[in-house]
């Protein structure tokens, strides 16, 4: 897995996700953020270097932005509100 990669997958939304540039990048749930597959169309897995080094994190359905993994410095998770 790329760099960060399983933190994402294992850590439950919402959460941010600090860039190296400064910027924050929101991520609501798991619907929002979709990773490059890790399997070819044959079914056989792909290694890091034959995936792509980014995904896509989506905001209000409508706009979506790329995210490099190596450019993730930290991962601040979200205090839940009301008890959930």
């Amino acid at each position: 897995m790329k760099q960060h990669e399983k933190k994402l997958r294992e850590e439950h939304p919402p959460y941010v996700l600090v860039l190296s540039s400064g910027e924050r990048v929101k991520v609501r749930s798991h619907d929002h953020i979709f990773f490059p597959p890790t399997v070819n169309e044959d079914g056989k897995r792909l290694t890091d270097a034959q995936r792509a080094d980014v995904f896509q994190v989506w905001g209000n359905g409508e706009s979506y932005r790329w995210v490099a993994f190596a450019q993730i410095t930290s991962i601040e998770a979200k205090a839940p509100k009301n008890g959930e």
